[in-house]
């Protein structure tokens, strides 16, 4: 009886992996078909904004009967408003102030190890727009710290198009940033210094010895001892600005601003353009964009698909008993890994596009039968070089 018990036991581990492939062939499965979904929702839902959207040639007052109404809209984005930075004493007239930190950190990574050779952690320096907690670390000795704290904070203008205000979503995605020169009086690069001195002494580190500790080019504001060879705790405080402009936009009219354009599903879309841009042009760029991820993330799960089908090869006569599927097997390892993964990729795009596009679906059908015949070929093939090989061994 304790014999029959272990006996199943063993057979019920020896189909783990088989299970394991089967469910990440069901994931990569999803995700192919979820992406194709996805990206036939997205199209419909530009298309219908391009349907929708409403051409304004001139900046016009506030008109409630563009309210809720998608607009495509060209225009100089200018301001007479001047942003402050009193940190830095920045003062300029421009659409969006900008204050970019950076701290220099250690950062933790993993390698893991290869055969009998166990993972280990290690730790790089770099600038990172963030702080890290050190404390989170597996291994001691390398602690995070910063000489000063600084938020980041960008500052906006009011920005005009006739009566509406353009908000920040529209300014932040105009892009373009130019430098914004620090100008610190004597006195203010003092106050910084003794900041700087009193945290270190907070945080018991070594004194500097009477160098300054806080260092300005241009529009770069640098604490710690020399920009050329960053430490860990030194800041690195970056300010830009965005001056006035021409810009194209396509944004959705909600009372005196704008917001972004969404459907009852939870999509969204608008876009910002530098320049004169045509509504025709940013839609045609719009749609290349949902394209490019389409495409990208097909060839990424294609891949996996192949991988995870390789992984199977030896799996499936095991799982299903099918005279079909062992002579698609018999076609060889190379040809099963290289055609397989793309058939079935191709299966389900094809189902996927059943509802929406008779042409992508049959063209990818297709695409999937073809597949599935060479691989039957290439079966039939290799059963008659093994009967061959068969009947030589039994004459000789």
């Amino acid at each position: 009886m304790d014999k029959q018990e272990t006996t199943k036991k063993m057979a019920f581990i020896d189909y783990v992996p088989h299970i394991i492939f089967i469910l990440l062939l069901g994931l990569v499965t999803f995700l192919l078909y979820y992406n194709e979904i996805h990206y036939i929702g997205k199209q419909q839902f530009i298309r219908e904004a391009e349907g929708a959207v409403t051409i304004l040639e001139e900046a016009p007052a506030v008109d409630a009967a563009l309210d809720g109404k998608l607009i495509y809209a060209s225009a100089f984005a200018d301001t007479k408003e001047t942003l402050t930075d009193e940190l830095y004493g920045v003062s300029e007239k421009a659409l969006l102030l900008n204050r970019k930190v950076e701290y220099y950190q250690y950062k933790e990574h993993y390698r893991k190890g290869k055969g009998d050779r166990e993972g280990y952690y290690y730790y790089r320096t770099d600038w990172y727009p963030y702080q890290i907690d050190s404390q989170q670390f597996e291994e001691s000795g390398h602690n995070n710290f910063a000489l000063v704290k600084i938020p980041q904070k960008p500052v906006y203008a009011d920005v005009r198009f006739g009566g509406y205000r353009l908000p920040e979503f529209i300014l932040g995605a105009i892009g373009g940033d130019v430098p914004a020169e620090v100008k610190l009086s004597g006195d203010k690069l003092q106050q910084w210094e003794n900041v700087v001195a009193n945290n270190i002494q907070v945080l018991r580190l070594p004194v500097s010895g009477g160098a300054p500790m806080v260092h300005v080019n241009g529009n770069v504001v640098y604490y710690g001892k020399s920009p050329s060879k960053p430490s860990v705790g030194d800041v690195r405080v970056t300010l830009t600005k965005i001056e006035p402009c021409q810009i194209s936009f396509i944004a959705k009219v909600s009372g005196s601003t704008f917001e972004k354009y969404t459907d009852e599903n939870g999509k969204i879309f608008s876009s910002v353009k530098r320049g004169t841009v045509t509504a025709v042009e940013m839609f045609s760029e719009a749609h290349a964009d949902i394209m490019l991820w389409l495409w990208g993330l097909r060839l990424i799960l294609l891949i996996l698909s192949m991988l995870i089908w390789r992984a199977m090869f030896s799996v499936l006569p095991d799982i299903f008993k099918s005279a079909f599927l062992d002579r698609l097997i018999k076609a060889g390892f190379k040809a099963f890994r290289r055609v397989m993964g793309f058939v079935w990729a191709c299966l389900v795009i094809g189902i996927a596009w059943i509802q929406y596009s008779s042409t992508v679906s049959i063209a990818a059908l297709v695409l999937a039968v073809a597949g599935i015949w060479y691989l039957n070929g290439k079966g039939k093939k290799a059963e008659i070089e093994n009967e061959k090989q068969k009947f030589k061994i039994g004459n000789s």
